[in-house]
């Protein structure tokens, strides 16, 4: 059984990743879901998005499924890792973190209107450069460039790992920012 209990489900008063949970205090601690970093990581790139764990074992299980964990426990902790504080003090927002996210799923739309996946690497790997732009200009912490990097290497292997595995990834990563973030 994970940390998570039997539903896998993690909120209020449950316990999560990295312990008991509330509505008042993430995983790490602190006040996520009233805007302040989670456990005071303001301004470091640090956390799970950075460490070795994060994507180890890729999208997909041995049998070619989509790992659960990206979906969830995986997601919560990258979410976790994005409400940092940039190196200015500003904090990443949900709108920010959306805008990167529209980007991706516009790569999508060119994908499903015929559009050869080979084609739009380049348009994967810009996002790579959008996320250092974001981080450089004091807008967004480091872990989205990290996050970014990280994912749109391993995206541009197969249009299914693009679709399957970083798209619906970055969708739970969206959800967990919504949930925790600092625009409540």
């Amino acid at each position: 059984m994970s940390a998570f209990g039997a539903s896998g489900a993690a909120g209020p008063g449950r316990v999560g990743p990295a312990g008991p949970m509330s509505n008042r205090g993430g995983a790490f601690g602190g006040d996520a879901r009233q805007g302040g970093p989670p456990g005071g990581r303001g301004g470091r790139a640090g956390g799970f998005v950075q460490s070795t764990e994060y994507l180890r074992l890729g999208y997909f299980d041995d049998k070619g499924n989509v790992r659960p964990e990206i979906l969830t426990t995986e997601a919560e902790k990258v979410a976790l890792d994005l409400i940092a504080r940039t190196r200015s003090g500003q904090q990443l927002s949900y709108g920010q973190l959306r805008k990167f996210y529209s980007k991706a799923k516009f790569i999508e739309v060119l994908l499903n209107s015929g559009q050869d996946f080979e084609s739009l690497k380049h348009k994967i790997a810009g996002l790579e450069s959008d996320a250092a732009d974001a981080e450089g200009r004091g807008v967004a912490p480091p872990a989205l460039k990290l996050f970014i990097e990280k994912n749109a290497r391993l995206a541009r292997q197969s249009r299914r790992s693009f679709q399957e595995g970083f798209l619906q990834h970055f969708k739970g990563v969206m959800a967990y920012f919504r949930y925790y973030g600092p625009d409540k």
